[in-house]
């Protein structure tokens, strides 16, 4: 991944800009269609000025531009292949760090032309078994009404040696504004059902290491991280 020093680096190794817009993104990022090296990318601009989701989460400093900037995803095995190209830092106008994130487009693969969208229920997936060599469950099972049933699906589907890769909010790291973030949207009254209370520790490394027993996984890792505005770091731990 081309980790660039400044934005102006960046925009400098571009051939080609265009505004661009996208009804899915409801964040309140800025984006742009460039072309690098040939090739058709995304461009999107993240800062706290304006994703409300990092507002509403306490990220004031850009969580991802520090773990991009890490070098992690040169790290990430072979089988996950990461559409991030490259990112640079850089200050909005009133100040607050952000990240410039250059990625692949590649939307014209992700639904083939005449392809129409198929509903599908997570805990019964439309998938042969041993389809896949990596399962991602990105701030999923918090939000299933059986994340247990999902688990032992994903593991169906998986092939001898496969992977899960699992992440859930943490609620005992939260930072204060968060917190307060967690507790009014409990009070929201959502047409969607709610999930029993205790899947809000889903995010506790002790909760996932029993839950990850139960579909009889054969072996795994658990870890909090948390940086900049989440508090101190936190040390990586295996069970």
């Amino acid at each position: 991944m081309h980790a660039f020093a400044s934005l102006d680096e960046l925009l400098a190794s571009l051939e080609a800009r265009t505004p661009y817009t996208s009804v899915d993104s409801l964040s309140g990022s800025h984006f742009e269609a460039v072309q690098f090296q040939g090739e058709p990318m995304i461009l999107k601009y993240v800062c706290v000025d304006n994703d409300w989701i990092m507002r509403a989460t306490g990220d004031l400093d850009c969580r991802q531009l520090t773990l991009l900037e890490s070098g992690l995803l040169d790290r990430l095995p072979a089988e996950i292949d990461s559409p991030t190209v490259g990112v640079a830092p850089y200050r909005s106008a009133r100040g607050h760090r952000g990240a410039a994130i250059l990625m692949r487009d590649v939307g014209a693969a992700m639904i083939p032309p005449g392809s129409a969208a198929i509903d599908m229920d997570a805990r019964r997936l439309y998938f042969h078994d041993a389809s896949f060599e990596v399962a991602l469950l990105g701030q999923l099972l918090a939000y299933m009404s059986n994340p247990v049933a999902v688990l032992d699906e994903a593991r169906r589907l998986l092939r001898p040696g496969g992977r899960i890769v699992i992440s859930c909010q943490c609620r005992s790291l939260c930072t204060p504004a968060q917190a307060l973030f967690f507790e009014r949207l409990d009070r929201l009254a959502l047409r969607l059902p709610r999930g029993p209370e205790h899947h809000s520790l889903l995010g506790e490394p002790w909760v996932l290491t029993e839950m990850l027993q139960t579909p009889g996984l054969l072996a795994f890792t658990t870890s909090k991280w948390a940086r900049g505005n989440g508090g101190r770091e936190v040390g990586a731990g295996s069970n």
